[in-house]
C-alpha cells in the first residue's frame, strides 16, 4: 500500500506563496526606507543652507549696525571738534 505524503501539495504552495509575499514586503520596505532616507538627507541639506543664509544675514545686519554706529559716533566727534575749535578761536581764527 503506497504511503500518502505527510505534507499536502496545497500546503507547500501556500507556504511558498507566503514566503514570496513576505520577501516582496521586505524588499518594498527596504526601498521605501531608502526613499525616506534620501528625503531626510535632502531636507537636512536644505535646512543647513537656510541656517547658513540666516547666519550670514544676521552677521551682515550686525556689521551694518556697527558701521552705522561708528559713522554716527564719528559725525558726533566731528561736530564736537568743530564746536571746540569755534569756541577756542572766538574771533582769533579765520575759517
Amino acid at each position: 500500500m503506497p504511503k500518502s505524503p505527510t505534507v499536502a501539495v496545497e500546503s507547500v504552495t501556500k507556504l511558498a506563496e507566503s514566503l514570496v509575499a513576505q520577501n516582496q514586503g521586505i524588499v518594498a520596505a527596504i526601498e521605501l526606507g531608502r526613499q525616506k532616507r534620501a528625503q531626510l538627507e535632502t531636507t537636512i541639506v536644505k535646512s543647513a543652507e537656510m541656517i547658513n543664509d540666516s547666519v550670514k544675514l544676521r552677521d551682515e545686519k550686525i556689521v551694518q549696525a556697527l558701521l552705522d554706529q561708528g559713522k554716527a559716533a564719528q559725525k558726533e566727534v566731528q561736530e564736537i571738534h568743530k564746536s571746540l575749535v569755534s569756541i577756542a578761536c572766538k574771533g582769533f581764527c579765520m575759517f
